[in-house]
């Protein structure tokens, strides 16, 4: 920031601050009980930002930080709040009065969470393995793969393809190896 403001510009983002916080707190939701102080600190945060991004021009720094701030700060705030009200805190989940055979209840409803067996997390990591080798082959080679993934002979593929059975059989040795 290359802003050189006089003790007279500051006092007036203070005054600014002081009025623009009162009209933010009015605005802001009744279950959101924000102190005036934490608004301000908010709305410095909002001038500092201003201040970094101002050009000189038609405006004087204090002007455009007037003319910005509240609707800035109000916005930032807003989004806070919505994000605090949607958020799922580790308390809500696990409550240290929560019976542990209860299941977990929170604004999406009920559900139990398990832990996955070995055989179930190397099943997981083997289809995540298998995705992203699709999607890295070539759309014959997909094509061909998924074909056999959906039960059938080599000889089955190379009669619906059109293609020899040792070419598919080749490009799929590649992939073979990838996979093990």
């Amino acid at each position: 920031m290359n802003i050189k403001l006089t003790e007279q510009d500051w006092l007036k983002l203070r005054d600014f601050n002081k009025t623009i916080a009162k009209k933010i707190k009015q605005r802001l939701p009744e279950d959101w009980q924000l102190t005036l102080s934490e608004i301000e600190s908010a709305l410095y945060d909002t001038f500092i930002k201003l201040l970094n991004n101002y050009v000189e021009g038609a405006m004087s720094p204090t002007s455009y930080c007037y003319q910005f701030a509240e609707n800035y700060t109000y916005r930032d705030l807003i989004r806070e709040y919505r994000r605090l009200k949607n958020q799922e805190t580790l308390d809500a989940l696990y409550g240290e009065d929560k019976d542990d055979d209860e299941p977990c209840r929170h604004k999406h409803g009920i559900g139990e969470v398990s832990a996955l067996t070995v055989d179930e997390r190397d099943s997981l990591d083997r289809k995540l393995e298998t995705k992203q080798l699709l999607e890295k082959m070539t759309k014959l080679d997909r094509m061909i793969a998924e074909l056999i993934m959906d039960g059938k002979s080599y000889r089955e593929v190379a009669d619906e393809i059109g293609i020899d059975k040792m070419t598919i059989q080749r490009r799929m040795k590649k992939y073979q190896e990838a996979l093990k």
